[in-house]
């Protein structure tokens, strides 16, 4: 931009010298003409200047607001998984070895699928752990002994949209079981 303006000074002062060299009544000559053609066309690519810088504008403002928006949604995908962890570590701990029937497993992932109800429940993966060893099913059911953990552990795949790919979250959490309080 500072060069084209330089360049445009330098023509106008050009254009004027030769205005004042030319006699009255007289063209300038070939030098003259070829130095108007110039201005001219110098001018005229001047007045769609804005309209460029505009447009170029508007496609970097776009780009960004979309990143925003996909990394918004990643962050809010993030926070609902997280409260589904949660949840289910919070059942596992609360259910555990519960008698009449209770499975923690299956009552952490009814709760997982309440908390995190916007998202799609068939693409999360869920894992429960016992003292660090994966469990399901009837392995669910034990009885925990003093100072051992329950975790959970939760994927689901984010897009971060276009230009940034997918990408699988991971999130856990761990709760220990402390003694026995009489």
């Amino acid at each position: 931009m500072k060069m084209l303006n330089e360049m445009h000074g330098r023509m106008v002062a050009f254009m004027s010298r030769l205005n004042r060299e030319t006699p009255a009544g007289r063209t300038g000559g070939k030098a003259w003409c070829a130095a108007r053609r110039v201005c001219v066309r110098f001018h005229r690519d001047e007045q769609g200047q804005a309209m460029i810088e505009t447009a170029m504008t508007i496609i970097i403002l776009t780009f960004m607001m979309a990143c925003i928006a996909s990394f918004g949604i990643a962050i809010y995908q993030r926070t609902l998984l997280a409260q589904a962890v949660q949840a289910g570590v919070s059942d596992m701990q609360q259910y555990q070895g519960v008698s009449g029937g209770t499975n923690p497993c299956t009552q952490a992932t009814t709760d997982m699928q309440v908390a995190a109800s916007q998202l799609n429940f068939s693409l999360m993966g869920i894992a429960f752990y016992e003292n660090g060893v994966q469990v399901s099913g009837a392995a669910c059911v034990s009885n925990l002994a003093p100072n051992s953990t329950v975790g959970v552990t939760a994927t689901y795949p984010i897009s971060l949209g276009y230009f940034f790919g997918s990408t699988t979250l991971t999130l856990s959490s761990t709760y220990s079981v402390g003694p026995v309080q009489n």
